[in-house]
């Protein structure tokens, strides 16, 4: 007798197992996509911008920071009103928003009307909206799974960025040889389409821990009082707060070298476009690595130490990049931005893992929405700065300016209590 309930337990477990991992598969095929999407575009319009339109060093720079403005300007905001809203509802509209804004310029190009600033435009408004979905999607992982699955669970998520990371810039690279880079995108608003269908394929479970709107509650629920819920938060928790001044510095230097990338390997090693398109992708096989090595290496040496390898390792091998032409010092590119991939997905992983579940539920979309403002916010003057560092110093000496100062950032780790313990947990 005692042996049936513990085998109808079992199986209502095992039951319950399966639909959890039956939605996160279906949001992880649509954040697989989604993300292809954009690491397509991330080659495509600046190779638009270069090679259709002419552009400068720093008008690339302005484009490649317009995504970004909208964590400085909404991202404290986008947090509250992501933990009111239902957050797959958020991600559906989105979506849908980004398909729409993206298929725009193709047409505009077929008109003959196409023109820089409606490439900054797009990158405005796909900025502005991502933002909202990823706030939400992040926030949405702990309702989907289980807490004790995050770790499994990011790790997914991350190597499907990674496998994204490595394949998107060699179709872009590809499509833009084949069709030229507007009529490219086309196969980015498509992406977002296939996200939307993904999404609303789940089956959605109840999200019943978002926080109340401003009428339900004393004066505390107002939007600055739950702003300030979610900074308070994130300055306590000495984790967070850790994670917080490397990831800052780490984006902004990032993207003012993504900003000279595209242009370096363009005009200073006179690659093709179809290379340039597989040589971003060594930043998606580092990335693949990192994924496949994280949950192992935090096994083995915990969740802090993994960090800390991951911190340092890809700026070290990053002093490379610079030093590229179109000869064998190829592979100091592919070395130095696999490095770099594999760095940021292991700081990811483990900081993801800790923020979801250590956060309360009602919190979670604001502390990511806090983390996000202010690691991202600063980085539109990361891409201008490295724009700027391209125009006075030339290419080639503004990343290699860029590569040093990205050596600096795991300094922040001696201000922390990170590097005395084995496991973040232990640091708070």
């Amino acid at each position: 007798m005692t042996g049936e309930p513990a085998g109808v337990i079992t199986e209502l477990t095992a039951q319950r197992d399966r639909r959890e991992w039956a939605n996160f598969r279906k949001l992880l095929l649509g954040q697989s996509v989604s993300q292809l999407g954009i690491q397509t575009t991330a080659v495509v319009l600046p190779l638009v911008a270069v090679l259709q339109l002419g552009a400068s060093a720093l008008q690339v720079g302005l484009i490649t920071s317009a995504e970004f403005i909208a964590y400085a300007v909404l991202g404290l905001v986008a947090g509250v009103f992501v933990d009111r809203w239902r957050r797959r509802r958020v991600m559906l509209a989105t979506d849908a928003g980004r398909a729409l804004t993206i298929a725009v310029v193709p047409l505009l190009w077929a008109l003959g009307l196409l023109r820089i600033w409606h490439l900054f435009v797009a990158a405005l408004l796909v900025g502005f909206q991502s933002l909202f979905f990823d706030t939400a999607q992040q926030a949405y992982v702990p309702v989907v799974i289980s807490r004790e699955k995050l770790v499994q669970g990011n790790s997914q998520l991350q190597a499907s960025t990674s496998v994204t990371q490595l394949a998107g810039p060699g179709v872009g690279g590809l499509l833009v040889q084949a069709f030229g880079g507007a009529l490219a995108l086309l196969a980015n608003s498509a992406t977002y389409l296939v996200s939307f269908v993904s999404v609303l394929w789940m089956h959605a479970p109840a999200e019943t821990h978002t926080a109340p709107p401003p009428s339900a509650g004393p004066r505390r629920e107002t939007i600055r009082g739950q702003i300030a819920d979610g900074l308070r938060y994130v300055r306590s928790d000495r984790v967070l707060f850790s994670l917080l001044l490397y990831t800052g510095q780490l984006n902004f230097l990032l993207t003012a070298q993504q900003a000279l990338l595209v242009i370096f390997l363009v005009r200073d090693v006179t690659a093709p476009p179809s290379l340039i398109g597989f040589l971003m992708a060594s930043t998606g096989v580092g990335a693949i690595l990192g994924a496949a090595s994280s949950r192992r290496l935090a096994e083995r040496f915990g969740s802090a130490r993994t960090w800390v390898i991951g911190a340092v390792l890809g700026p070290v091998l990053g002093l490379l990049v610079p030093f590229a032409h179109l000869n064998v010092t190829l592979l100091f590119f592919v070395v130095g931005m696999a490095a770099m991939g594999a760095t940021i997905t292991i700081v990811k992983v483990t900081g993801q893992s800790y923020r979801m579940a250590a956060v309360p539920p009602n919190l979670l979309g604001r502390v990511v929405a806090t983390t996000r403002t202010l690691t991202w916010g600063p980085v539109p003057l990361g891409s201008v700065l490295g724009g700027l560092l391209g125009q006075v110093l030339g290419v080639r000496m503004g990343l290699l300016v860029i590569a040093v100062l990205l050596v600096t950032c795991p300094l922040w780790l001696l201000m922390t209590p990170v590097l005395g313990v084995r496991n973040l947990e232990e640091a708070t």
